[in-house]
């Protein structure tokens, strides 16, 4: 298993454009992503990418905006407004391929939480998935039919 912890505020993922067109990613997304995949690499420590069916865990942590009432403030868990969980999780995906596993199509297991909490951060957990498994895989009906 694999874990490591992003700071700052994730930024979101921007396409390379449509078919007819090639749109540079802009240097804010570069750079988060150049910071997420180097963070990457040093929690590897040198040890090859994962094999096999891999689990991402992510975990988007915000600030609490300044400017809320404290009645609003006591109450934050979930950040449920721009920064869409689909894009943070290409993002993250994209960093780290090719460092934390070959393949991102080698995901087969996947959550995001966006929370408010004391700083802005990600925290990134991935694993290899064995047959142990399956076990989990059978709750959740996805198991081959004889």
């Amino acid at each position: 298993m694999i874990s490591f912890i992003v700071p700052g505020e994730p930024v979101l993922f921007a396409g390379s454009g449509s078919k007819d067109e090639f749109r540079v990613p802009p240097p804010r997304k570069r750079a988060y992503q150049a910071k997420i995949s180097i963070i990457a690499s040093n929690a590897m420590g040198g040890e090859p990418s994962l094999a096999g069916p891999i689990e991402v865990t992510i975990r988007a942590e915000y600030v609490i905006p300044k400017s809320w009432p404290e009645k609003k403030k006591e109450v934050a868990v979930w950040k449920t407004t721009k920064r869409d969980a689909d894009k943070i999780i290409k993002l993250c995906l994209e960093a780290m391929t090719k460092i934390v596993f070959a393949d991102d199509a080698q995901v087969v297991s996947l959550s995001l939480k966006k929370v408010y909490g004391p700083h802005a951060r990600l925290f990134v957990s991935a694993r290899e998935l064995s047959r142990g498994d399956c076990a989990l895989a059978g709750l959740l009906w996805i198991r081959r039919q004889t």
